[in-house]
């Protein structure tokens, strides 16, 4: 016999993972009662809510499509998993130990004391990291109007079109320059340990003298730095981004005129590599592959226009979204993982993704990986349709999303997000058609064929396979019809060789 989650584990599990919330990552949900909320319903095209969800039953119902259930239950429907899957990811996502019964695993029926009080601690422990990181936010964004020093942050903003009233809505920040540790002071001042500023990610221990470690005193990790929030998909801060900014105009006006009065030549600037970009390290509440930039301000528009925009930093998010185009979500950075292509897909009732990565070396190539790696696959196979959008190709000379909206303003981006993409399938065969110059060079010919012939053996929907054979022989073979025919029988042949 097989070992079952027990009752008692289950029923922990709906009292901790909050009904609401866990709709809430999904829909947009209003007040409607004392205890419960209502929304669209995301399992039907719902256009008023329809959607009813009560926290004190711990049940939702829509009225619409007769949906319903239980926590356990919409999260097996969004996500498409079994019932133990899904119980396993909420109890994953909420700090709940699991404990089985039956099939002679050893399994305990109940969970012990000392199980439950791990499970406590760490819940007060995500707690904790969430009220430091929403107190620093706050911060943040103040110092970005008040602090001395805030001017580069607020003239790099401008000069990326990024108006108040958007720079409001991310809750755009900085963290002064001219007061070191600032921040981790205001926050210890608030009642947070500096244990929990390490731990969420906001300061590190100076060991630079040698101190060990435990008693070095505290570095704020993104001092005089432009902050970004990332939050989770209910809204939570988890994280921060920080982007670099040239020094203050009265740090380089004292350094000026320090070297104009000293005879002696100036010793040599020490090397610093500071990255452009610093974004949080991982912690229990942040975890960079399974996690969207702009996923709580995108969910409606996701839904809405029934795709999502996936791009690779958050200022392109916050580019797209001045500019209208309200169903972006950045991946931090070029390495998208399936986790992220399934948070993108899951608000869209089309479950359809657009990626958009920069028009560049390193862009072009993060898709490739995508392609090549088997994640657009695995994708497919979990029915999200992927596409690609050129950005090159709609606005030459644009690099990335933000330069795009900059130069072709808000439609332009609408329409190419909407219109300028391709399947991910007829991308990749297209690009490597192109990379390859095989005119007359058997070589080139073959190692293009060669990789073709990979890409498409690893494609599941045979019609598909077919499909890409035909166009691929077509360009291949120019207005040379024996060659066409050759070369498509040729092209099976290799794929089904390729294939076992």
């Amino acid at each position: 016999s097989f070992a079952r989650i027990s009752d008692h584990s289950l029923e922990a599990l709906r009292r901790t993972a909050r009904l609401s919330h866990v709709i809430g990552e999904h829909v947009k949900l209003t007040s409607s009662g004392h205890t419960s909320m209502k929304g669209c319903c995301p399992f039907h095209d719902d256009k008023t809510p329809s959607l009813s969800v009560d926290d004190a039953k711990g049940l939702y119902h829509c009225f619409g499509c007769g949906a319903g259930g239980d926590v356990i239950k919409f999260v097996m429907e969004t996500e498409r998993l079994s019932f133990a899957a899904a119980a396993k990811t909420l109890a994953e996502q909420h700090g709940v130990q699991l404990t089985y019964e039956g099939g002679g695993g050893g399994y305990s029926a109940d969970m012990s004391e000392a199980a439950q009080a791990a499970r406590d601690a760490k819940l007060a422990q995500r707690d904790r990291l969430l009220r430091a990181l929403q107190l620093a936010a706050e911060f943040y964004a103040r110092s970005l109007s008040t602090a001395r020093t805030a001017g580069a942050a607020r003239a790099h903003l401008a000069s990326r079109g990024v108006s108040p009233a958007t720079a409001l809505r991310f809750q755009l920040g900085y963290s002064p320059a001219e007061a070191p540790g600032a921040v981790l002071q205001h926050l210890m001042a608030q009642g947070v340990e500096p244990q929990t500023l390490v731990q969420a990610g906001l300061a590190y221990n100076n060991t630079a003298s040698g101190g060990g470690g435990g008693g070095a005193p505290l570095l704020d990790r993104f001092r005089g730095r432009l902050i970004v929030p990332i939050r989770d998909a209910r809204g939570a801060v988890v994280a921060f981004g920080g982007r670099e900014l040239p020094p203050p105009a009265a740090a380089r006006a004292d350094a000026a005129a320090t070297d104009a009065v000293d005879d002696a030549p100036p010793p040599p600037p020490p090397v610093r590599k500071v990255p452009k970009y610093l974004n949080s390290p991982e912690t229990d509440v942040f975890h960079k592959g399974g996690m969207l930039f702009g996923l709580d301000a995108a969910r409606d528009a996701i839904r809405d226009e029934d795709m999502a925009v996936l791009v690779e930093g958050y200022f392109d998010v916050i580019a797209l979204h001045g500019a209208g185009v309200r169903c972006a979500v950045g991946a931090l950075g070029t390495a998208v993982t399936p986790r992220q292509l399934d948070l993108a897909a899951r608000h869209s009732r089309g479950r359809r993704v657009v990626l958009c990565m920069d028009a560049d070396a390193a862009g072009a190539k993060a898709v490739e990986r995508l392609c090549e790696g088997g994640a657009l696959e695995e994708a497919a196979a979990n029915g999200i349709e992927v596409r690609v959008a050129d950005i090159a190709a709609a606005a030459p000379g644009c690099k990335d999303p933000s330069d795009f909206v900059a130069e072709a303003a808000a439609a332009a981006a609408t329409a190419a997000g909407k219109g300028g993409k391709a399947p991910w399938t007829v991308w990749y065969t297209d690009r490597v058609l192109a990379a390859h110059d095989h005119g007359g060079d058997a070589a080139a010919f073959r190692a293009c064929v060669d990789k073709l012939t990979t890409f498409l053996s690893a494609l599941a929907d045979p019609a598909d396979r077919t499909n890409h054979v035909y166009r691929v022989a077509a360009a291949l073979s120019g207005d040379n019809l024996a060659l066409r025919l050759q070369l498509e029988a040729d092209l099976m042949a290799m794929v089904a060789a390729k294939e076992k």
